[in-house]
């Protein structure tokens, strides 16, 4: 009997160890949600909606030869049409390039016979590699060999004047052959002669009661006491195959923008991101996007230095998925800086804290919805609209494959249908929408019957005010004649 309880005990102990190293390795990986519209705002997880895993970690890039010289305070992380990695290795003032599978390919340290001082920013194209290398405030195109092609530094303008420093960050090349640089709190443009040609669209500064009321009563000394409201800097930006300007930024609200030639925002909107935590102030900890990635369809995926989280939105600004987060695990960061897409759809994270760089593959799920959008936005509706079914089946509760599924309906004028999907997806807009179609629809195709009870109601009050005047008539008659009256 003693060797059953011993035996039992030994079983419940080694069920209790099995079920615990279960739990603790499914939770080293971040779990991917989206979120209800509006509570993303609030910092509270309860908005979250967990989806199935979108992007999984494949392998890691963790040295660059050998253990003693790895990544230091890397920048930036760039990949080409090849697929291969190029990185602003910040703290060892070099330019890193790996092959698709990680290998090293080649490493500079300077062109043309001059040193690389803290560079944070690097772009590649058929030209070579262009460098911007801040500590020497100037922007570099060499080769792999090191050899210098070209060097821009400060250019000369009077609308430059104002400028402390140059001190470019980022650097990206449109099809025009301009370079775009972000430059301190200036998103510029300069030309191959190192001719300034412009900024480009500044983040918007917020509304504030107190600076109002200062300008309105405050005398000029006062005024000039205060520091003048600069709006929040751009963090990064990219320019896309259409050559759009595409920005990230730390500000409060829209702080993902596609800006235009005319340097106006046309992307979605609103706030994008979460509210995080709150700080030891009581102060709400906001979003921080320090860098973006955009496919060849429009999908940006967004890095926030904040929580770690990777936010992907559609070309519409609809909200795709969240994956990554604050950790040591696989899949997790401890101080992200930036993010590239390869062209296979894998996403790359820098972590500068880790030296490393984590590769995201996508999952058949994120591929389905991918596949689904591009070929809505091109119009195939009812091609994507198979996929959208597919994706619910997967996940019944995903709020986009529900919205658009209700979108196609609304196109067929399946409005009953499409106000079940709309609900489903909490989208408001769009059920009041179909609501009031369906009820369009409801009267316009029973018309004649409810013009036929109109009618018959109308002819049956008509006859029973008739018969009730009638009545009445005799009523009074009656009352008439038994007070002694006689009929004429």
């Amino acid at each position: 009997m003693k060797k059953k309880i011993r035996l039992v005990l030994l079983l419940a102990v080694f069920s209790v160890v099995f079920s615990m190293n279960t739990f603790a390795a499914y939770i080293k990986y971040p779990m991917n949600y989206v979120y209800e519209e509006g509570e993303n705002r609030s910092g509270n997880a309860n908005g979250r909606i967990y989806i199935p895993i979108t992007y999984s970690v494949e392998e890691s890039f963790s040295y660059i030869n050998d253990e003693t010289s790895g990544l230091v305070d890397a920048e930036d992380l760039f990949i080409d049409k090849n697929n291969c990695m190029y990185i602003a290795d910040t703290g060892n003032n070099r330019i890193v390039a790996l092959s698709p599978s990680g290998e090293t390919m080649f490493v500079l340290y300077g062109a043309g016979g001059s040193d690389f001082s803290s560079p944070r920013g690097v772009f590649v194209n058929e030209e070579g590699i262009f460098v911007a290398d801040s500590g020497n405030s100037r922007i570099i195109l060499t080769n792999s060999q090191g050899e210098l092609i070209a060097e821009y530094t400060r250019p000369e303008s009077e609308l430059l004047v104002n400028m402390q420093s140059f001190d470019p960050s980022k650097i990206s090349v449109g099809p025009t052959g301009y370079m775009y640089i972000l430059a301190g709190k200036e998103l510029m443009a300069i030309d191959r002669n190192n001719s300034f040609k412009g900024f480009l669209g500044a983040t918007e500064v917020g509304f504030s009661l107190t600076q109002s009321l200062i300008r309105m009563f405050a005398t000029k000394e006062q005024k000039n006491l205060i520091a003048r409201r600069n709006p929040p800097s751009y963090n990064n930006f990219l320019v896309d195959n259409q050559g759009r300007f595409i920005a990230c930024s730390g500000a409060k609200e829209n702080q993902l923008r596609i800006i235009n030639s005319v340097g106006k925002n046309i992307y979605k909107k609103g706030f994008f991101g979460e509210i995080s935590d709150i700080d030891e102030n009581n102060q709400p900890i906001y979003p921080n996007f320090i860098d973006i990635s955009v496919s060849d369809t429009g999908v940006i995926s967004a890095l926030d230095e904040k929580s770690g989280h990777i936010y992907q939105y559609d070309s519409e600004g609809n909200l795709l998925t969240v994956f990554g987060g604050k950790g040591e695990n696989r899949g997790y960061f401890i101080s992200p800086s930036s993010i590239a897409q390869d062209s296979d759809g894998n996403i790359y994270v820098l972590d500068k804290a880790r030296g490393n760089i984590q590769k995201y593959v996508q999952t058949e799920f994120i591929k389905k919805i991918h596949t689904a959008l591009d070929l809505y936005y091109q119009g195939e509706y009812e091609k994507s609209m198979p996929i959208w079914n597919e994706i619910a089946v997967i996940n019944s509760n995903y709020p986009l494959a529900r919205k658009l599924t209700g979108s196609i309906y609304t196109k067929r004028q399946e409005y009953a249908n499409a106000v079940k999907e709309y609900e489903i997806a909490d989208d408001m807009v769009g059920y009041s929408n179909a609501f009031s179609k369906n009820r369009h629809e409801i009267f316009r195709a029973n018309f004649a019957l409810c013009v036929g009870i109109i009618i018959a109601v109308a002819i049956a009050l008509w006859f029973g005010i008739s018969a009730l005047k009638k009545y009445s008539n005799k009523v009074q008659l009656d009352i008439y004649e038994k007070r002694g009256g006689k009929r004429k």
